[in-house]
């Protein structure tokens, strides 16, 4: 999926869904793939087809009911994406929850934050992901921190990975 990313970063939101379509056609229980498929039907402005990727996603994801803190950042973020805000907030907090250390746990949870336009919890969930994976050149094409990819504060959050 960090082609298809790459893609939709660099706007080429067609190449971006063709290949993930194929993509997910290979491998149709990847949930992650689901996700991005999601958002490049998104940007494609093609709304249902988003919404039928994410439920796809989420009902793989919950087909697996272990206490994973990051399976449950992931079904967060597609409850974001699917705009039940309620849900991706109880799923970040129970992932944080359990295990706050994980950066890529972590780094889900400020995605959802993200998603739901709740900077403030976006910034603080942000700022606890120790790794360097997470720095500014990784804000240029992550898919959700779009409406904040600019953002002074988050940047100067990245700025000190």
């Amino acid at each position: 999926d960090r082609l298809a990313t790459l893609l939709l970063a660099r706007g080429e939101f067609e190449e971006a869904e063709r290949f993930l379509t194929h993509s997910v056609n290979i491998l149709q229980d990847d949930y992650e793939l689901l996700y991005v498929l999601g958002c490049a039907h998104r940007f494609n402005k093609r709304n249902a087809e988003a919404r039928s990727a994410f439920l796809q996603g989420l009902l793989l994801v919950n087909e697996k009911k272990e206490n994973d803190p990051e399976r449950i950042a992931t079904r967060g973020l597609f409850e974001a994406r699917l705009g039940n805000v309620a849900a991706a907030r109880r799923c970040a907090l129970q992932a944080s929850s359990t295990d706050s250390t994980n950066p890529d746990v972590m780094i889900k949870v400020a995605r959802i934050y993200s998603v739901v336009a709740d900077k403030e919890k976006m910034l603080n969930a942000f700022a606890s992901v120790q790794s360097p994976d997470y720095d500014v050149a990784y804000l240029r094409t992550a898919l959700d921190f779009e409406k904040y990819r600019n953002d002074p504060d988050l940047l100067a959050l990245a700025r000190r990975k």
